[in-house]
């Protein structure tokens, strides 16, 4: 369970560590400032990564989660910072950034509409791991496939209950057959 999960971290934290204090560590339950992710997260940015062939995305896309905060929604109020915060600087900065903001759209990873900041006022954030699914389905996930079935398997481990996995790899077997 969660909870005998967090008995035992803090068990090992203080029995590995117990010259450094509490006050020293990043205790998210105690802060303001931080965000939820998917467990596989960095699968997926390696994943999307080689998807952009020589544009990495994975930046733009860590840094919209470390936006996101209700709704699956990221406000967008100033793409100089936001291209900033992606790791861009300097005078392409934000041309950079919106390029690869595209890309991230055009692969289905995310959805974006206009606002008063421009092109990108908003950016939903779909569910990354649908979104690979229907990537694999549509056959763009070729030469990833190790990449894919790990993500699978992680995504399994974080949530044994969730059954849409088993439900995509059967309409992808029905889809081989047809």
């Amino acid at each position: 369970t969660k909870m005998a999960r967090k008995t035992s971290n803090e068990q090992m934290r203080k029995r590995l560590w117990p010259e450094v204090d509490e006050s020293q560590l990043w205790m998210s339950n105690k802060r303001s400032g931080f965000t939820q992710i998917p467990r596989g997260l960095s699968l997926v940015n390696r994943m999307i990564d080689r998807l952009s062939v020589g544009k990495p995305v994975s930046n733009v896309y860590f840094a919209l989660w470390c936006n996101l905060f209700d709704n699956a929604v990221v406000r967008i109020d100033n793409p100089t910072t936001s291209s900033f915060e992606a790791g861009f600087s300097g005078p392409r900065a934000v041309t950079t950034w919106k390029n690869r903001m595209r890309i991230l759209a055009d692969l289905g990873i995310i959805k974006i509409a206009p606002g008063p900041s421009g092109e990108f006022g908003a950016v939903l954030m779909l569910d990354p791991y649908k979104s690979l699914i229907s990537l694999k389905q549509t056959g763009k996930l070729k030469g990833l496939e190790v990449e894919f079935n790990a993500l699978m398997d992680r995504f399994d481990k974080a949530n044994p209950k969730d059954n849409f996995h088993a439900e995509s790899v059967h309409v992808e077997a029905v889809q081989t057959q047809l």
